[in-house]
């Protein structure tokens, strides 16, 4: 009875083992179709994301430069020596002045390639930086030009033209009186933008419509594939035999996207202001690396979830230790995400860093964090202080609270290491809210190239390219800012006004070259008399302000005594003497700024009126 038993147990044991072998094989058979065509769905959202994300990424970059090449013209349109040299009253080599700014451009900032033009009011080329040739009329050529001269505006715009497509920028330039006198046009290429994408993983070509052909008679790099001219300075061997090989109209003719061999492409055309489709921006990625985690995740899911039902108790453990070693994965994948970035990552809770990147360690030149938190509390020990960046303490509260809790807003920090200045912008998260308190995630993204570049722009938007000290507009800026200071606080502020006397005679007798060097170092010699705290500006023509705050009236005069008698005792070959009339003024209560300047005005004027070399005060 026992043997029967056992035997029938065994035989039904065999059973349901054959049972749940041929459930098991139909499972793994339906799940195996199932997977197919559910990671074939997957790799298409995939790609469809990564067309939308590209589309967006290209206009970003073509936005980007077009703003940096309309941030350059509208500079250089308020450049003093530009304006003065249109209006007949400079006599001054305009070419050079255009290819050093090119030059400073080049080795100071990201912009590589950046062309200056100066066109005068009737549409006549006065220099290109890119070319000695000048004196051309361009009015009849360029109907844009044409446009700008009859109704002045400013304007962007991409073209081809005989050397290769670019992007323009078009200023026009105004005089004080806001009269037209001429243009400025800033032109780029697109070789910054397949940098960019280059670094980022993506190759690139792009390609002039062989309609332009015939334009391109002077073309730059004499490379073109089926008749399209080929914008890359160096375009890679293999990606430029790859779209040969192919076609170009394989590429253009791609109005979503391909995928051939181990290629993913997009194709997006450029078009110009009037929406004609100038060239393409062929783009190539590796498809693999666009395989993401969400199809990996999904295929081991699905074979976890197969062997729950074929071998159930048993894959229950199985599924527990994959479940942890996924874990472990998901930190190691996390971790190198975390430590491959360049932006430095700082995890803090406000009294302590917990955690850092990578990024971090090396920035402070460190193999562990335990060396950096031995002598540091926090990262904004570095922070240095200056306008328009957040310091270690603001308004009473933690910096990194600060920047928490006004998040709307950008924050940047100026961060000295190693005798170096860095600058980065700074956003913060909440990574974790309980009851044990708060954790932040700190980022922190290197802009040290752009603040460099913005802050030679603006030094060039505010100094006189003659001198090199303050112009007009800078002076501007800061007698208001002074003026509400000096009421606010009730402290004195005087402005002093001089010009140089009889300097037409300079020009006329000696000529403009001599009278920019008299300038110069007339400019040199009061500039070392000055105080730190005096504001030293280039007011137009020879005529100069001195805004010195916290000074009385009494103080000022002793002070312009002393820049008189400097500027007289002066060596300035082939001069004879140069002298100067001063005014001075104080601040009254009831002043504005126009009246504050007129009374330095009139006082200066008094001083020549009475003889000059002189100072007079009101």
């Amino acid at each position: 009875m026992i043997n029967q038993d056992y035997n029938f147990s065994k035989y039904k044991n065999s059973i349901l083992i054959i049972m749940l072998f041929i459930v098991g094989l139909l499972f793994t058979l339906s799940t195996i179709w199932y997977v197919k065509n559910k990671m074939e769905l997957l790799k298409e959202k995939q790609f469809q994301q990564e067309k939308i994300y590209l589309k967006q990424k290209l206009r970003n970059l073509l936005e980007t430069k077009r703003k940096a090449v309309m941030s350059i013209a509208v500079v250089m349109s308020k450049d003093i020596t530009i304006q003065e040299y249109l209006e007949h009253k400079r006599d001054i080599n305009i070419h050079k002045l255009i290819v050093d700014i090119s030059d400073s451009l080049r080795k100071n900032t990201d912009y590589k390639n950046i062309w200056l033009h100066i066109i005068d009011k009737n549409g006549v080329s006065l220099a290109r930086s890119w070319s000695n040739q000048a004196g051309d009329s361009i009015y009849n050529i360029r109907k844009d030009i044409r446009d700008i001269i009859k109704s002045p505006h400013i304007t962007s715009r991409m073209s081809v033209g005989k050397f290769s497509m670019t992007l323009k920028s078009i200023v026009p330039i105004f005089d004080e009186k806001g009269k037209f006198i001429g243009i400025v046009e800033g032109i780029s290429h697109f070789n910054s933008i397949i940098k960019k994408l280059k670094k980022d993983g993506i190759e690139s070509i792009v390609l002039v419509d062989k309609k332009y052909n015939k334009q391109l008679t002077k073309n730059i790099t004499h490379t073109f594939i089926n008749d399209y001219y080929v914008v890359n300075f160096n375009p890679p061997k293999k990606i430029l035999n790859l779209v040969k090989d192919k076609g170009v109209k394989y590429f253009i003719n791609n109005r979503e996207y391909k995928v051939f061999d181990n290629y993913y492409t997009f194709t997006y055309p450029i078009k110009d202001i009037d929406g004609e489709i100038l060239g393409y921006f062929i783009v190539l990625e590796n498809k693999n690396k666009l395989i993401n985690k969400e199809i990996n995740e999904f295929i081991d899911n699905t074979i976890v979830f197969s062997f729950a039902v074929l071998f159930g108790l048993i894959v229950i453990f199985i599924i527990f230790y994959k479940s942890r070693l996924n874990i472990e994965k998901q930190k190691e994948y996390f971790k190198k995400i975390f430590d491959s970035t360049k932006d430095i990552i700082v995890v803090t809770d406000l009294n302590r860093i917990i955690d850092v990147n990578r990024a971090f360690l090396e920035f402070f030149n460190i193999k562990e964090l335990d060396e950096f938190n031995k002598i540091n509390k926090c990262i904004c020990d570095f922070f240095e202080e200056e306008e328009g960046y957040v310091s270690k303490e603001v308004e009473s509260q933690n910096c990194i609270e600060y920047i928490f809790n006004h998040s709307d807003i950008e924050h940047k920090v100026k961060i000295k290491q190693n005798d170096k200045i860095y600058y980065f912008s700074v956003k913060i998260q909440k990574l974790i809210e309980n009851e044990d308190g708060n954790l932040y995630v700190v980022v922190f993204s290197d802009i040290t190239q752009i603040e460099i570049s913005r802050k030679e722009l603006r030094r060039l938007s505010i100094t006189d390219a003659l001198t090199n000290i303050g112009n007009r507009e800078f002076f501007n800026e800061n007698i208001e800012k002074e003026i509400n200071r000096a009421k606010r606080y009730k402290t004195p502020l005087s402005l002093l006004m001089f010009d140089l006397d009889f300097f037409k005679k300079v020009n006329d007798n000696y000529g403009h070259d001599v009278g920019d060097i008299v300038l110069q170092e007339v400019s040199k010699a009061v500039k070392k008399v000055l105080r730190n705290t005096d504001i030293f500006c280039r007011y137009g023509g020879e005529e100069f302000m001195i805004i010195m705050p916290e000074t009385s009236l009494n103080e000022a005069i002793i002070l312009a005594e002393r820049i008189r008698k400097t500027v007289e005792n002066l060596q300035i070959p082939p001069v004879k003497q140069i002298t100067i009339s001063i005014g001075v003024t104080e601040l009254k209560e009831d002043d504005t700024i126009e009246t504050f300047i007129k009374r330095v005005d009139d006082s200066l004027y008094q001083s020549k009126e009475n003889g000059r070399n002189q100072v007079t005060s009101l």
